[in-house]
Order: C-alpha cells, then sequence, then structure tokens
C-alpha cells in the first residue's frame, strides 16, 4: 500500500512585522538605560548597553522565563551601575521591552531568532548613542549661550579671558570633564560655574563633540 505525500508549505517569515516589533522594543529597552550609568568610564557597546546586553544574551541562550530574566537584569543593574537604583518608570520599561523580545522570539522560527536579537541589540545601542549625542549637543548650545551673556556677547573680552581657547561662541565645545581639567584658570572656572548653573554634573564622555 503506497503512502501519499503530505506536503507543507512553509510560509515566509514576516521581517516587516518583526521590524516594527524591534523598533518598539528598542524603544523600551533605551527608556531603561537612560537611568543607567555604568560604573566603566567608557563608551564601549559592551558599557552602553550594559544589563540590556546581559538580558539579549541569556534570551539567545534559551531563557523564555520572563520573571527569571528580568530578575537576572535588575542584579545586573545592581552590581554594574553607578546608582543601582531603579526608578518604577524604568523596571517597566525594562518588563515591557523583556515582554516584547519573549513575544517577538517565540513566533519566530528557529532560524530567524539570532537575527532577530542582533537587530535589536543594534537598535537599542543606536537610540542610546543618539539620545547620548543629542544631549551633549543640547549643552554644547546651552554653554554657548551662556558664555555670550557673562562675556556680554563681546568676543573680545572672551578672547582676554580664555586666551588662545576663545574660539567663536557657536563654536565651543561641550564643557565636559576632559575640558575641564585640561584648561586655564578662566575657562575651567566658566565651566564649573555653568555646570552649578544646570544643578547637574557633566557626563564622563571620552567623545566629546565639537
Amino acid at each position: 500500500m503506497k503512502r501519499s505525500l503530505i506536503l507543507v508549505q512553509q510560509q515566509p517569515y514576516d521581517w516587516e512585522a518583526a521590524k516594527k516589533q524591534i523598533e518598539e522594543i528598542a524603544e523600551h529597552f533605551a527608556a531603561y538605560l537612560s537611568e543607567y550609568r555604568s560604573k566603566r568610564a567608557t563608551g564601549s557597546k559592551h558599557a552602553v548597553l550594559g544589563p540590556v546586553g546581559k538580558l539579549l544574551n541569556k534570551a539567545a541562550a534559551g531563557e523564555r522565563n520572563l520573571e527569571s530574566l528580568l530578575g537576572f537584569t535588575v542584579r545586573i543593574h545592581e552590581m554594574s551601575s553607578k546608582r543601582g537604583y531603579l526608578s518604577p518608570d524604568a523596571l517597566g520599561h525594562l518588563r515591557q521591552g523583556g515582554e516584547g523580545l519573549l513575544s517577538l522570539l517565540d513566533s519566530a522560527p528557529l532560524s530567524a531568532r539570532d537575527r532577530l536579537i542582533s537587530q535589536v541589540d543594534d537598535s537599542v545601542y543606536y537610540l542610546c548613542r543618539k539620545g547620548l549625542y543629542e544631549y551633549l549637543e543640547s549643552k554644547r548650545q546651552e554653554f554657548a549661550v551662556f558664555l555670550q551673556a557673562k562675556y556680554d556677547d563681546d568676543e573680545g573680552k572672551f578672547e582676554t579671558a580664555w586666551g588662545k581657547d576663545a574660539v567663536a561662541f557657536d563654536k565651543v565645545r561641550y564643557p565636559g570633564p576632559h575640558q575641564r581639567r585640561t584648561a586655564k584658570a578662566a575657562k575651567a572656572a566658566d565651566i564649573a560655574e555653568f555646570w552649578q548653573s544646570q544643578k547637574e554634573e557633566p557626563i564622563e564622555e571620552e567623545e566629546e563633540i565639537e
């Protein structure tokens, strides 16, 4: 007796639908990471992604229990963050990112999962760096306005104070810690005064933008 062949046609994976999910997951993870400050003074991808990178690695290894995955990630945060504290909002974003990731992986064929995790990884890194550079640029512009006001929009007075470090007001660099450490007295004092007026500390960023 001949057995009839059963042909199963596999539907192609919908990468366009996955793209939207990846964007949403990355936005949640990036929002969580906006509160994360690594103990490592480095701009490496490993340091930027911090606990999210560890979460993605664990998911790639097959972890599908959300509570276990989140507990592992929070512990990494506590050990590697300068503050260790996580606000309810950050925890919410971490959970939504984790839920979205597991949903994405559960609905994908095995052959697509590594690629999906890699795309989430790259997307989170991009959003984090984009947010950082936008912040640095906004503070650079605010510093320029601060200097213009202090020196009465007089580049001559500014040049007398800053000497060879003086440039056009709109060309000043982000006033980061490196700038202050290597600056002469007037420039260092202006940077310190600016951050006091902002009521915050500058970011230790080795890639300070021009």
